[in-house]
């Protein structure tokens, strides 16, 4: 059992490590393409030019500072398979995704957010507001499996 949590956090660590160079690697060649490694548009065009990206920045921005001044406890507002499942709590499938528990995490989520507001550029903002719940719904739903597996199986 041990060297099973072992394999899991390896895993999930080399996630982490593949996401986190993989979200640079699109941050750096969006603005290769563009033929400069600065926007010269500046911050707040760029954020008109992706309003639901800014939006869902702002939101997390404000809900960290909030439930860090608040001193709210991250259990009640995370992702908690007996919360979920049990107690049919469904609003922390999306509040779970506001919750971040350092500001590094913060940070890093923000950076791969802002990389990937190219698919609201291309696509637009409905068809970036519709792709984010479907990805939001589908991660919570597989970490849910996956705490079931483990609760289940072990």
């Amino acid at each position: 059992f041990y060297s099973s949590i072992l394999c899991i956090r390896f895993i999930l660590l080399f996630s982490v490590f593949v996401l986190f160079f993989s979200s640079l690697y699109s941050f750096y060649s969006f603005y290769k393409e563009q033929g400069t490694m600065a926007s010269n548009k500046g911050l707040f065009v760029e954020m008109a030019e992706t309003p639901i990206t800014a939006l869902i920045s702002a939101t997390c921005f404000a809900a960290f500072f909030i439930i860090a001044g608040s001193r709210i406890p991250l259990s009640r507002l995370g992702l908690s398979y007996r919360s979920v499942v049990t107690e049919g709590q469904y609003f922390r499938i999306f509040t779970s995704a506001l919750t971040h528990l350092s500001f590094i995490h913060l940070f890093f989520n923000i950076s791969s957010l802002w990389s990937l507001r190219v698919l609201e550029l291309t696509h637009g903002s409905i068809a970036h507001i519709r792709d984010s719940a479907i990805a939001l719904v589908l991660s919570s739903a597989l970490h849910l499996l996956f705490v079931h597996a483990l609760i289940k199986y072990r």
